[in-house]
């Protein structure tokens, strides 16, 4: 499924209407009553799409930020996402992923380990942050050494 640019100025207009709203003034400038806001229409939901889609919504450059958490929402309820490990270095911004990225990802388990490595040692904060988290969380055979010597030492210790 592909979304049109009709839709995403809809999903544009109602962000306004919300913004402008939530201030107490209508599209045309004029005061309002905060009753106003049950008649804006909420968002879509996406779980009736496919994860192919989802991740489509994701890879898409000019999807809504909303609209891609929204689709990291609904991965997050569903069986691990593959596609999900390349396009995650561009959910996020220079400081922070995008909400709720980080369960899809945990879900994806050591699956996502060997791409994890790359992300470890990236400039950007959150993903180097979340790289070493899934490392931490499913060790490779690289760790094998480190650990049998962190065993040693307790062992020494103890005796």
């Amino acid at each position: 499924m592909k979304w049109t640019r009709t839709e995403t100025h809809q999903q544009s207009q109602r962000l306004e209407v919300l913004r402008q709203s939530a201030n107490g003034i209508d599209a045309t400038g004029h005061h309002v009553h905060r009753a106003f806001l049950a008649s804006v229409p909420p968002r879509p939901s996406l779980d009736g799409l496919c994860t192919d889609e989802l991740l489509q919504l994701l890879a898409m450059d000019g999807a809504e930020f909303n609209t891609k958490v929204d689709a990291l929402r609904a991965l997050a309820r569903r069986e691990p996402a593959v596609g999900l490990i390349p396009l995650l270095p561009s959910l996020g911004n220079g400081h922070r992923p995008l909400p709720f990225l980080r369960r899809p990802v945990d879900r994806l388990g050591a699956l996502a380990a060997p791409a994890a490595r790359t992300w470890a040692v990236d400039e950007r904060e959150w993903l180097a942050r979340l790289g070493k988290d899934v490392l931490a969380d499913h060790p490779g055979p690289e760790a094998l050494p480190g650990l049998i010597a962190e065993l040693a030492d307790q062992w020494e210790t103890d005796t």
